[in-house]
């Protein structure tokens, strides 16, 4: 219970004047009736009984106090907690605070009670109370209603109590709970109502002093959040002990001290993961500080640590985090592999289930820490990509590589128009082709260009060489991440907020070009299971998985022809992926119309090789215009996946795969 002002001036010029003080100078002084008087009284000795102190008494028209120091030394508490004048409380502010108290009391709380309290209509409460039960009922949490005896929660949990801080913190700063405590009077009107409407204080210092000890115990590691609630479980259980002893309340009192065991030893397991995760995070970054410069704060020092902490609970629990946006990672690749393979290597592979989307998430937390210029830090390279035509697969590769180095600097041409003197003009010649006249440690030879083990092998040589520019509103998400924890605590599910947030921001971190819509000659018929072809020679296996496309106009006879010249002379620069060949000649050589046929062998075809390579996957792809090029990018991207090739090597998957292709291609249903 609080005074109000009017009970705060007379209980002051009482207790300024010596005993005996009559109501007749009181009047004169104060500008109060009788009736005023001794109504104000009356309320000011419920305030003095509540905290049991002696009462003031009237005797012959005069004031008497019993013992008049623990009176001045109850009222100079109060007046140094509370701060004065009329305030006026948001339809929000006592939503909160209805709800607060019925979280932390035990009884029914009569609808009266909170008009009288909160100074406002009977209507207005009614409204807000059905407000706060749309709350509870999110929350999962009952809250009971008897006619005449008002409102009540009747469960026992530790969800109730923790539901209780999260309104807390909306409703005060935790700053104005020590202020509280130290008596230092700096807090809010609204932390008057906490304090003296919500808590008994003398419970809620004893509770208050116990958590304070206990945190210092712990090296003071304990968060808000994880203060708060053990702060109300003490609060609780003190005010439950003092109760009469009943089978309810030796109930409560067992599920209380339930819940603090519980907060104590998550506590103590929280701060073995903070020492694991610092211990982690100097390992990532002596990992990542040999490749780049790391620019590290004691902000972006925490952020990492508490992030960290997080992914260790997520791997205990065995929960890791799915569906990650995963675009922003194409702008850091070399970052992300460092640090998919520390993580994985980390004491012992302690870590080594680490699924991608947990190594992107930290990719992106670091991303706010690396400088905009890494040690080396020089222009990009020069790149040239010779192919036996120099159209299709080189410009695909090309749109692959343009994920290390800006596309500008990637020049694409055919063997034939290749010049030894071009070394001098190039950092880097990738060709799927061997260059017998050439010997340069500048030449990259490759059967597959489309292997991750290629890809993975030039990424160091063309990363070493760029300027890493972080992507600067996926950079955001740590500050989002940090308000977030500091406003809700760690009790909500982070994880799944972090993963909804990056899918927003990561979502323009690379604005690819929109891909103009582009017409192949493809339809149902065009993807063909061939089970009766067993020992099939190569070049009539190319000639038969070209039919489709010159049956339906997409293609000449030369183009066929064209294809199986181009392997007897280069070999087999075609293969993607193994046992997948996308084969295909230049738009001049017999192109009519873009189009696609897919070949799947229940026998694999020997082409020619050192070994003899075989080959169940065919590919037919022919292109007239450069604009086909990204969507055969986006085709070798999904047929060269391990689980995309094991759905399409199975004719049962046929429409599936149909309407897959269909997709990738733009095409609604089949042309």
């Amino acid at each position: 219970m609080k005074l109000t002002q009017r009970e705060i001036d007379l209980l002051r010029f009482i207790l300024e004047q010596k005993d005996g003080l009559d109501i007749e100078n009181i009047r004169q002084r104060l500008g109060l009736s009788d009736n005023q008087i001794r109504y104000t009284i009356g309320k000011i000795n419920q305030f003095l009984r509540s905290r049991k102190a002696s009462l003031l008494k009237v005797e012959k028209d005069c004031i008497v106090i019993g013992n008049r120091e623990r009176v001045l030394e109850e009222f100079t508490f109060f007046v140094s907690h509370t701060t004065p004048g009329q305030f006026k409380f948001t339809p929000r502010q006592m939503e909160y605070f209805i709800l607060l108290k019925l979280l932390i009391a035990d009884d029914y709380i009569p609808i009266n009670y909170f008009t009288k309290v909160l100074g406002s209509s009977r209507t207005s409460i009614v409204n807000l109370l059905e407000k706060v039960k749309k709350r509870c009922a999110r929350e999962a949490i009952q809250l009971d209603y008897v006619l005449r005896r008002g409102y009540r929660i009747p469960e026992y949990s530790f969800k109730r109590f923790a539901f209780f801080v999260s309104i807390l913190k909306k409703l005060i700063n935790i700053r104005e709970i020590y202020s509280f405590y130290y008596k230092d009077n700096v807090y809010s009107k609204v932390g008057d109502l906490v304090f003296f409407d919500i808590f008994e204080l003398d419970v809620l210092f004893e509770a208050l002093e116990k958590t304070i000890e206990y945190s210092k115990t712990v090296d003071d590691q304990m968060d808000d959040t994880a203060f708060l609630n053990m702060m109300i479980l003490n609060y609780k259980l003190m005010k439950v002990e003092k109760e009469a002893p009943n089978p309810s309340q030796q109930e409560r009192l067992k599920q209380l001290s339930q819940f603090l065991s519980s907060l104590e030893m998550n506590h103590e397991q929280k701060i073995e993961d903070l020492q694991l995760a610092q211990d982690l995070l100097a390992y990532l970054n002596a990992k990542i500080a040999s490749a780049f410069r790391l620019v590290e704060s004691r902000h972006s020092t925490e952020v990492l640590t508490r992030h960290l902490q997080r992914f260790i609970l997520r791997q205990k629990q065995h929960n890791p985090m799915q569906d990650v946006n995963l675009e922003f990672v194409k702008t850091h690749p070399e970052l992300f592999q460092i640090i998919f393979t520390a993580l994985r290597s980390y004491k012992g592979q302690l870590f080594q289930h680490v699924t991608v989307s947990e190594a992107a998430l930290v990719t992106l937390y670091y991303i706010n820490g690396i400088d905009d210029h890494p040690v080396v830090c020089q222009s990009c390279p020069r790149i040239l990509i010779i192919c036996a035509e120099g159209r299709a697969i080189s410009r695909v590769l090309k749109g692959r590589i343009a994920r290390f180095v800006d596309e500008s600097y990637i020049d694409t041409i055919a063997v034939f128009e290749f010049k030894p003197q071009q070394l001098q003009d190039y950092d880097y010649i990738i060709t799927t082709i061997k260059l017998p006249e050439v010997d340069s440690e500048k030449v990259i030879y490759t059967e597959n260009a489309f292997s991750e083990a290629f890809l993975q092998k030039i990424q160091p040589l063309l990363m070493g060489q760029m300027c890493v520019t972080p992507a600067r509103d996926v950079t955001k998400l740590s500050q989002i991440m940090e308000v977030l924890v500091e406003e809700l605590g760690d009790q909500i599910q982070m994880d799944r907020i972090e993963a909804k947030i990056i899918n927003i921001l990561a979502s323009n971190v690379i604005k690819k070009p929109s891909i103009a819509s582009v017409d192949f000659v493809f339809d149902p018929t065009m993807l063909v299971y061939h089970q009766n072809h067993e020992g099939l020679a190569w070049r009539e296996a190319v000639q038969l998985s070209s039919e489709c496309l010159l049956e339906h106009g997409s293609i000449e006879e030369r183009y066929t022809q064209k294809i199986i010249r181009n392997i007897e002379q280069f070999g087999m620069y075609m293969v993607i992926a193994p046992g997948v060949m996308l084969v295909h000649a230049g738009a001049e050589d017999g192109v009519r119309q873009n189009g696609l046929s897919m070949h799947v062998f229940e026998e694999p075809v020997i082409f020619p090789s050192t070994d003899g390579m075989p080959i169940q996957v065919i590919v037919v792809v022919a292109m007239d215009k450069q604009n086909s090029y990204p969507v055969i990018e986006g085709l070798i991207h999904w047929i060269t996946q391990e689980e995309s090739l094991f759905t399409l090597r199975d004719s049962g998957n046929r429409l599936k795969c149909i309407q897959k292709i269909n997709t990738l291609l733009g095409k609604k249903e089949g042309r």
